[in-house]
């Protein structure tokens, strides 16, 4: 077949549609409980062809800075979304809440901080747990955690049970250990989901619920976006195609935006595994914009 002939040109414009330019607006790196530096984060999306990446790391900023260096000094093409992924509560549900495009303001990190500063806590709460039970974990291994100025979760003592050489996989440990403790340690003090929003707007951004729970409903939904919430995810590793089908639609019809990405947090699910197209992050910008 020719090259410039019509037909080539139509199949070219066919696969063009069929594998539009994308983002990943779901993504976590070591500043929270990722396996990937920031510099990382951005690396691996330009090896996965990403127009736009965010880090929406766990109640933490602080890889910002270090993304968009490694984005200017390696030349790459990638829009970087700044993002976080805060831990709220809404209805006494633990609700997480997708950031994008906040400025870094006192207030902002002031917020964060206090969320942290629960996350720790909770964090050393696991850890007495484990020990009543007579799994001895690394002394050395947690104060390098503690003191490395992460946002500390239940991932990172998956890695120390790993680490000790308890389990072989992180999976094994949240399966044998942490989901069968998680009952007896309180609950994370997590932010409630109107404060988190507020904060955010004041900061000149916008919100979007996170993975959203196969209870969801339209009258739910249309809940949140009655509080202020701006976004849906609609593509994240738990969704069925029918599910992000789903909630594509309720979007449509609240007239809210969609999100989505991986939730990678490292070797486990690809960056770029899950993605929306990049007319998907412009229309977020617009409705958040109104």
């Amino acid at each position: 077949m020719p090259r410039r002939s019509p037909f080539t040109r139509l199949c070219q414009l066919a696969s063009a549609l069929a594998d539009p330019e994308k983002a990943d607006l779901h993504v976590h790196s070591t500043a929270s409980d990722g396996s990937h530096t920031p510099s990382q984060v951005i690396a691996f999306a330009a090896l996965a062809k990403l127009k736009a990446v965010a880090l929406t790391d766990h109640d933490s900023i602080v890889g910002w800075n270090e993304a968009r260096t490694a984005i200017v000094e390696n030349g790459f093409a990638i829009a970087f979304v700044p993002g976080v992924e805060i831990s709220t509560v809404h209805e006494s549900r633990d609700c997480h809440l997708l950031a994008y495009d906040a400025a870094p303001t006192t207030e902002l990190n002031a917020f964060l901080g206090t969320i942290q500063v629960a996350r720790r806590a909770r964090f050393l709460q696991f850890i007495d747990r484990l020990r009543a039970e007579g799994i001895a974990l690394n002394d050395s291994a947690i104060e390098r955690l503690l003191a490395g100025g992460a946002s500390l979760g239940r991932r990172h003592i998956a890695t120390l049970l790993v680490e000790a050489g308890i389990v072989r996989r992180r999976f094994e440990a949240f399966r044998r250990h942490l989901h069968r403790v998680g009952p007896s340690v309180p609950r994370l003090a997590a932010a409630p989901m109107g404060d988190a929003i507020a904060v955010v707007r004041a900061a000149g951004g916008w919100t979007c619920l996170a993975h959203p729970p196969e209870e969801m409903t339209f009258e739910a939904l249309a809940e949140l976006k009655a509080i202020g919430v701006d976004a849906v995810e609609v593509e994240f590793p738990a969704a069925t195609r029918a599910r992000s089908n789903r909630l594509r639609e309720w979007a449509g019809a609240l007239e809210m935006g969609c999100g989505g990405g991986s939730d990678c947090h490292g070797d486990e699910r690809h960056l770029g595994a899950r993605s929306i197209p990049m007319r998907d992050v412009h229309d977020l910008r617009r409705f958040a914009r109104r």
